[in-house]
């Protein structure tokens, strides 16, 4: 297993103050170094987790290592971790819940839902970041063949101990099956959600453009489509950029209301409604101060 020895060349990086909740139960390299990996930096995240190991051997470290091997896509390495895994006393079930990561990783759907099921069979055996992560793992199993909004449903119930990366993919998963669903409004939600907790993502900004055409939320549609149609992600793909400029076709021909302007022109009347009525003693003054050619603009 390769290592990290010089721990002046390690890798450093700021966490943002106060720590936040998922973080909290990490010592403090394997809090820099699930941070890189919540920001996609898996190299500086796996040296981390390494020099981690040999300081202190910890499941947590072996876990962090084992889920950059993956993600850089080093199984082999990656396989090797889950025999220190048991050594070091991991239970069967989270051996079963990082073996079904492995096999997902490799896109060998079946051997991840036996251990899938294995580790949902016995789930009372996990600390609640590992439960949450073990629905994650569902939701994004069953995406590939049926999809299912209960596990990322069930895995926000435990956000605070996701990884923003994965708090984002959850309600991004969700939107897109939603959408598909044609339960437009809380797709919308969903995408406005995985934006909020990460911005950078091209495949959310689609789901948003989509569901925000169908839901009458326009305000942030002609920006999503261009962001998708200049978008460089693999997974953006060509039926897509299609749908993108579908869309903006029929923003031109069509007339559409948009929600987000009847809200905004909603508050606006009826705030200043309410201010006119605290400012007047009596209706009548109300009235007198809101005059006809006022209220005829308004």
């Amino acid at each position: 297993m390769k290592k990290s020895n010089d721990p002046v060349k390690l890798p450093q990086i700021a966490i943002p103050q106060p720590t936040p909740s998922w973080l909290q139960n990490f010592s403090p390299l394997l809090q820099q170094a699930r941070w890189f990996s919540n920001n996609d930096q898996d190299q500086e995240a796996l040296s981390l987790a390494l020099a981690e190991y040999k300081r202190q051997p910890s499941l947590d470290a072996l876990e962090q290592a084992f889920d950059s091997y993956l993600v850089l896509e080093q199984f082999e390495p990656a396989k090797a971790l889950l025999k220190e895994m048991k050594k070091l006393g991991a239970t069967n079930t989270f051996l079963n819940l990082q073996k079904a990561t492995y096999y997902l990783a490799q896109e060998k759907f079946t051997q991840a839902s036996k251990c899938l099921t294995y580790a949902q069979a016995h789930k009372k055996e996990l600390d609640n970041r590992h439960r949450a992560y073990l629905y994650f793992t569902q939701g994004v199993a069953s995406f590939h063949h049926k999809p299912q909004t209960f596990p990322f449903t069930q895995a926000l119930h435990y956000d605070y101990l996701l990884m923003p990366s994965e708090r984002s993919v959850c309600y991004l998963m969700r939107g897109l099956i939603r959408l598909e669903k044609e339960s437009y409004e809380v797709a919308y939600q969903d995408a406005q959600s995985s934006l909020h907790v990460r911005p950078q993502n091209d495949v959310a900004h689609y789901l948003r453009a989509m569901a925000g055409y169908h839901s009458g939320h326009l305000t942030h549609l002609r920006q999503d489509a261009q962001i998708v149609l200049q978008s460089k992600d693999e997974l953006i793909g060509k039926a897509m950029k299609s749908n993108m400029r579908h869309l903006q076709k029929l923003l031109l021909q069509e007339p559409i209301i948009d929600k987000d302007f009847m809200n905004a022109l909603n508050h606006l009347f009826f705030d200043e409604l309410d201010d006119m009525i605290a400012s007047s003693e009596t209706l009548s003054g109300c009235l007198a101060n809101w005059n006809g050619m006022r209220l005829k603009t308004q």
